[in-house]
């Protein structure tokens, strides 16, 4: 029989083609995890989520984002609700990743004006002003794209950045140790606002009993 684990609005469906207590690797996971709907949630449409890895990983812990990012995508399976994108340094060439989205989920190094490494949330209305005071050329283009979202009514229902603050921005294509050592907790944040719409991961490495 199959193992099923929970989720808000889905299950993921584990099936065990053989007995095995060993860690399974991601190609064998991603042929026996099936994504399936609730049954008292069959006639409801998924949410369209997009999460954007931001920033330059050229310039240290700008890179910060982006690396998050591919942490996601090699470390967990979601839903076919959400896309993981890397926005790298793109700005306002991101916009039309942002139509028909249901929530935007954007990862970034941010100016919290506050000690290397502290995590923090912006939200709504709030992020292009937070934004204006720029860290990085990247994020020159953020608050123009927000702002034609706004305008062209594709603005999703629900946005949040969340950030982290950098300690180096110089050129190295190696984060400073403070942000690598809090990589595991800038992912726990991401995984509990992701879980707060509705959705969660299954990291890759399930093992199937």
């Amino acid at each position: 029989m199959p193992r099923r684990i929970k989720a808000s609005g889905a299950q993921f469906c584990i099936y065990k083609f053989k007995r095995s207590a060993s860690p399974l690797s991601g190609e064998t996971l991603s042929r026996q995890i099936e994504l399936i709907g609730d049954g008292d949630r069959s006639g409801e449409r998924l949410m369209n989520i997009a999460v954007f890895g931001i920033g330059n990983i050229l310039l240290s812990d700008d890179g910060v984002g982006v690396h998050a990012l591919h942490k996601l995508k090699n470390e967990y399976y979601f839903s076919e609700s959400i896309e993981l994108i890397d926005g790298g340094t793109k700005g306002l060439d991101l916009l039309p990743l942002f139509e028909n989205r249901d929530k935007v989920l954007i990862i970034d190094a941010a100016n919290f004006k506050k000690e290397p490494g502290t995590i923090d949330l912006v939200a709504g209305d709030k992020i292009p002003a937070f934004l204006s005071s720029k860290l990085s050329v990247h994020q020159i283009g953020l608050p123009d794209m927000l702002f034609a979202a706004k305008l062209m009514e594709i603005m999703p229902s629900e946005i949040c950045l969340i950030g982290i603050q950098p300690l180096s921005m110089e050129t190295a294509t190696e984060m400073s140790d403070v942000i690598s050592r809090k990589m595991g907790a800038l992912i726990d944040r991401v995984l509990e606002k992701l879980k707060e719409w509705g959705v969660d991961g299954v990291r890759k490495n399930t093992t199937v009993i």
